[in-house]
């Protein structure tokens, strides 16, 4: 892994974590305190901008806040 990027060494650490869902790449973690497990989608460098102007530059994205957003 010490001839890899800076990105793959870091997903690398996160291996145990990581796993494919219908194809896209996510990552499951855990608040510190263990009560709940969250899965966070991994999006490639190449997708970010897109998926934030989609995400804030329309009459209906953003989101409302934490718990409406889940």
């Amino acid at each position: 892994m010490a001839r890899e990027s800076a990105a793959a060494r870091f997903y690398w650490t996160l291996w145990e974590q990581l796993y494919l869902e219908n194809g896209v790449l996510c990552k499951r973690f855990k608040k510190k305190n263990g009560t709940r497990q969250y899965t966070q989608i991994i999006v490639p460098v190449e997708l970010k901008q897109e998926l934030m102007r989609l995400a804030h530059d329309n009459v209906v994205s953003g989101h409302l806040g934490i718990k409406k957003t889940l």
